[in-house]
């Protein structure tokens, strides 16, 4: 069995107590890195410095009681990849060898320490997900600042791009949505628990902050929760009132960054059309690239293991991209884990998880960001372990 909280001790207790910390800071020495040398190569290093943490904490845990339920995931995903990437390897080139193994390390991690770590206890919950939160409040401090005095290492997208939007801290622009919207539901968690005025202001200053970043991704995440925020406080017009005191305040603040917001995207409406602007011209991507690949590949190995080549023919919208990489075995795999995640959980959990998958299905790249699958699941076990809300 797991080690029980009390046991740990030394180094893999400080692991896991600052795990989220460790995956954040880390990403921001190489935001450093990266701005400051335009070494770019060390993006491919990140997921081994992440994968190395977790396989740390499985030596030291040597776990015996193994969860068949979680282990049919790992193993659908393992032979899919053994099958479709590591057999006609001698075909692929190196960069598809490297980006294969990036994005199987990636996808892999979070089934792994799910498998290792579902047991925590509400105590260890409540400290790494404190500290996270503490370093995201951080970073949108100086999100905040960056837009203010108009600092490029705080930009969401640091290099050669002149798009608008700030993130402080955080590295990939791709995972900043997913990760504000976590914390939103963690800290409304806490507020249903504990209702002060504290908790209410810092939910809707993420929320602020959301739409600071200058994704589409983290706007629609936004906007999804502020209408499950009204809903659900929907007989509490007291609260609804405050909390969108605060939305509008934050929204008057930044009247200009919205109106730059418009103008940009009117402006890639008219060159791509509604639904390009929308999708970041995933839209072409799927129909000009994916599904051409499939239709002159396609063989029943294919269909159920996946495709050698990947990030060329990639779309970056999720259940796509996981077909093609991993086949149905891929999907029914992660099908299978995010029912057993789901298993005893409440309404929130639910709806954290599903429009987190409905935004990814649009957007892409949550299945491989080792940050938001574990905090997310961090959040997920916390609302279990407290469970006392049913909403």
């Amino acid at each position: 069995m797991l080690k029980q909280d009390h046991e740990l001790k030394g180094y893999p207790y400080f692991i896991l107590e600052n795990l989220l910390i460790l995956f954040f800071g880390y990403d921001f020495v190489v935001k450093l890195i990266v701005y400051f040398y335009d070494f770019r190569p060390i993006y491919y290093y990140i997921v081994v410095y992440k994968f190395l943490l977790v396989a740390l904490l499985i030596v030291y845990y040597k776990k015996i009681s193994y969860r068949r339920d979680y282990l049919l995931p790992i193993f659908g995903l393992f032979l899919s990849y053994f099958i479709t990437k590591i057999l006609p390897v001698a075909k692929l080139s190196n960069y598809d060898i490297l980006f294969n193994g990036y994005y199987f390390l990636s996808s892999i991690i979070p089934l792994l320490f799910v498998y290792l770590n579902e047991n925590l206890n509400n105590d260890i919950l409540n400290k790494i997900l404190r500290k996270a939160s503490i370093f995201i409040l951080i970073s949108s401090i100086l999100a905040i600042i960056g837009a203010v005095f108009q600092i490029p290492f705080f930009k969401t997208y640091f290099i050669s791009s002149n798009r608008y939007g700030y993130s402080g801290f955080l590295l990939y622009h791709h995972e900043i949505g997913y990760i504000y919207f976590i914390l939103m539901n963690y800290l409304f968690f806490k507020y249903k628990n504990k209702e002060n005025f504290l908790n209410l202001f810092l939910l809707f200053f993420i929320i602020i902050i959301a739409l600071l970043a200058g994704t589409k991704k983290s706007m629609l995440l936004a906007v999804i929760f502020l209408f499950y925020f009204t809903v659900i406080n929907f007989y509490k017009l007291k609260k609804i009132l405050v909390a969108f005191t605060l939305f509008l305040t934050g929204v008057f603040l930044l009247n200009n960054v919205i109106i730059e917001y418009i103008l940009f995207f009117s402006q890639i409406r008219e060159r791509v059309g509604v639904l390009g602007m929308l999708l970041s011209y995933r839209n072409s991507l799927l129909t000009e690239n994916l599904m051409p690949y499939i239709e002159n590949n396609k063989s029943l190995i294919n269909v159920m293991f996946g495709w050698e080549v990947f990030k060329q023919y990639r779309s970056e919208m999720e259940l796509f991209d996981l077909f093609l990489f991993f086949g149905f075995i891929g999907i029914i795999s992660y099908i299978l884990f995010f029912k057993r995640l789901l298993r005893n959980t409440n309404r929130q959990s639910y709806f954290m998880v599903f429009s987190l998958l409905f935004t990814a299905s649009l957007s892409g790249n949550m299945m491989i960001s080792v940050n938001v699958m574990i905090f997310m699941c961090m959040v997920l076990f916390y609302m279990r372990t407290k469970n006392n809300s049913k909403i």
